[in-house]
């Protein structure tokens, strides 16, 4: 008895040891995007430094840059990256695959079929004359975004439904309806006008400068609040990993937590997608990174992918911007190669289960 007193003790203590290890990790984590919003920030023609905002020593026009164009930008990919961490963590989380990413299930690509047939179709939006990009008419792009992005995800969920959650079939499904919306959409652009086929051609390749306020506004308190959701419902996720029949019988309500997922997913996505276009491989850099620090405890794995990925989108939004200046590149171009090397690197070690 004596002896398995000490064993539970000492079980005990590498649990809390790994467990301050983890929070280590998250600080890093949190000064890590910290310094990056502010080195972002401070890309420019000119430096801004804060004690001078809260001291008020700029004038009218230098605020109205920081604010509207530098925070903008910068907060703008931020959150976008932690939108796309998450929910890629998400569906690897609850379809139990590690290759899984709004991006590589195709959910990306619905949303910007459903975004573009609204603009082509229902003159949901325009193309602006002065250089701002597409103009939204109301929310009726962020809907279209919505219903394609859910019709995607409902697509694959019941093909894989047929082959009992098969993990080659959830990739092939996912790359199959990608191509199948992508297909459909550049078949709308090619009979569109020229002003509406320019006006939805930006979403072939995300673009953080078409980011608006308003996208700040709605995004910022769903991430909020699913974020908590999720880690909150940390050691359930953990149990998808024992598979349906296992679920079946342990009591959690999986599907209210399946459904939740989709819809967060599909909401994230098409906000992020209808505003700024499509961004490739953070929903699956992310994670993985996270993977590797969280060591199995979906909580810190969830709360990991959610940081990194607004770190790993603001490390590509300062690599669009500074490699080739003055000239800049949409940030999505930037991901895909980041995507590359993740594919890479999973082919040759293989994907196993977490």
């Amino acid at each position: 008895m004596e002896n398995l007193n000490i064993s539970n003790i000492e079980v005990f203590k590498t649990y809390e040891d790994r467990k301050k290890i983890k929070f280590f990790y998250l600080v890093v984590f949190l000064f890590l995007l910290f310094l990056g919003f502010v080195f972002s920030i401070n890309i420019g023609d000119f430096n801004f430094l804060f004690y001078k905002f809260l001291t008020n020593r700029y004038d009218e026009t230098e605020k109205y840059v920081f604010y509207n164009i530098r925070f903008l930008r910068s907060f703008s990919a931020v959150i976008i990256g932690c939108g796309l961490g998450l929910s890629g963590a998400v569906l690897q989380a609850v379809l139990r695959n590690p290759m899984a990413s709004p991006y590589t299930l195709g959910i990306s690509q619905g949303a910007a079929f459903g975004a573009s047939f609204v603009i082509i179709f229902l003159g949901g939006g325009f193309l602006s004359s002065l250089g701002e990009g597409v103009i939204l008419k109301g929310y009726s792009v962020i809907i279209g975004a919505f219903i394609g992005s859910i019709t995607a995800i409902l697509i694959i969920f019941f093909i894989s439904l047929l082959k009992s959650f098969s993990r080659n079939t959830i990739i092939l499904a996912g790359i199959s309806v990608g191509a199948i919306f992508s297909s459909l959409t550049m078949f709308m652009q090619y009979f569109a006008d020229d002003i509406k086929a320019a006006a939805t051609f930006f979403w072939t390749f995300g673009d953080i400068s078409k980011s608006k306020w308003i996208m700040v506004y709605m995004l910022t308190p769903v991430l909020v609040i699913s974020v908590f959701y999720f880690v909150l419902k940390g050691w359930h996720l953990n149990l998808f990993g024992f598979g349906a029949d296992f679920l079946k019988n342990s009591g959690v309500n999986y599907k209210k937590i399946i459904i939740f997922s989709f819809i967060f997913v599909s909401l994230t996505v098409s906000l992020i997608t209808s505003f700024v276009g499509i961004i490739g491989f953070v929903g699956l850099l992310a994670p993985h990174i996270a993977r590797f620090f969280s060591k199995g405890d979906k909580r810190f794995f969830i709360i990991y992918s959610f940081i990194l990925g607004g770190l790993i989108l603001l490390i590509s939004d300062v690599l669009s911007r500074k490699l080739f200046y003055p000239s800049v590149i949409p940030v999505g171009i930037i991901t895909s190669f980041f995507g590359i090397i993740v594919l890479l690197y999973i082919i040759f070690k293989g994907y196993d289960r977490d």
